[in-house]
């Protein structure tokens, strides 16, 4: 089982209902700019892009304080 961690601030999706709650609060800020990064594995970025390639280990998105995902 996962160990839960709580850190203040920020927002662990552990489920599909916390990604359907996160994605409808990003639709709530559709005009507002957010920075992304994801962490993948099965692709070389050495030698391509990993667009649509490997499988995605962690997406994180910051979104400024004014986007509150309520945890």
């Amino acid at each position: 089982m996962m160990q839960k961690i709580n850190i203040p601030g920020i927002t662990i999706v552990r489920s599909k209902e916390d990604a359907i709650q996160a994605v409808k609060i990003l639709k709530e800020h559709g005009n507002h700019i957010c920075a992304w990064d994801t962490e993948t594995t099965g692709v070389d970025p050495k030698s391509e892009s990993p667009v649509g390639k490997g499988t995605v280990l962690c997406a994180t998105a910051f979104c400024g304080p004014e986007v509150n995902f309520g945890k």
